[in-house]
């Protein structure tokens, strides 16, 4: 009788260790750690600003950029500006570690790198490491618009929109685009100053699910100022507003050396 209940009772114990042993490992590998997740930067960003050390440009609530996967395009079209650039997140942090390619009106690319915060939803700070523009500090604000989806009934040019049109690569009339039901788009008018001086543009919009935003493929060709602006571009575009009255758009060249990019209303 005594050796049955030692028996039960050392089977009773052995079970009550397990238990607290599983509550400690459960307790250890919980989402009480405080361990961040992957902060996820992906959507547009306006009001932003720009400050770069050899005090030539202060841009107050003017910067604005477009990120997707690991790409962040920031643009500062008041200055002249493209930041294009490669994010990568830190694993289980809101920090990251950037490379950029930063264009001025279209060209003379330099390179930068930066590194800083995401507040997912919010904000994105950063502070950049090179010469000139590429040494300084930028801030991003997370827009409202990303509450709404990208559609290409919203970009196409209509009667009311016969096309969207900006200055590109420091040209002083716009480049016009149109834009059809598909997404095909091509230039209306042809720039004729600036380094895509009579440049073809034939590309297409494609929205990316889940955002507002829109990846852009295009292929430039018979320009005026130089052949080398040529060949192949890809980025980013998103409207700035829900009013969808001005498209944000910006490409770079497959190597590197030349941008288009601007408001385009």
């Amino acid at each position: 009788m005594h050796t049955l209940l030692i028996a039960r009772l050392t089977r009773y114990t052995s079970f009550v260790a397990l238990l607290g042993l599983g509550g400690l490992m459960y307790g250890c590998g919980s989402s009480d750690s405080g361990t961040p997740p992957n902060a996820n930067p992906a959507g547009y960003y306006s009001q932003g600003s720009l400050s770069v050390s050899d005090g030539t440009i202060t841009d107050n609530n003017a910067l604005q950029a477009m990120v997707y996967n690991d790409r962040i395009m920031m643009m500062s079209v008041a200055n002249g500006l493209l930041y294009d650039g490669t994010m990568t997140v830190t694993p289980n942090s809101n920090s990251f570690m950037a490379t950029f390619t930063i264009y001025t009106h279209g060209e003379n690319p330099v390179t930068a790198t930066a590194s800083g915060t995401i507040t997912q939803g919010s904000s994105i700070t950063g502070t950049l490491t090179g010469a000139g523009v590429g040494d300084g500090t930028f801030s991003l604000t997370y827009s409202t618009v990303n509450n709404s989806t990208a559609a290409l009934s919203r970009i196409v040019t209509t009667v009311s929109n016969p096309g969207w049109g900006s200055p590109v690569g420091g040209s002083i009339d716009n480049l016009v685009i149109d834009i059809d039901a598909a997404g095909n788009a091509i230039d209306d008018l042809a720039t004729t100053t600036g380094i895509y001086d009579n440049c073809g543009f034939n590309g297409v919009f494609t929205p990316i699910a889940g955002t507002n935003l829109y990846a852009a493929t295009f292929t430039l060709n018979t320009c005026d100022f130089s052949a080398t602006v040529e060949g192949s571009y890809t980025g980013l575009a998103t409207t700035q507003s829900l009013a969808d009255d001005t498209l944000v758009f910006a490409i770079t060249h497959a190597s590197d050396t030349f941008a288009a990019y601007g408001d385009f209303h």
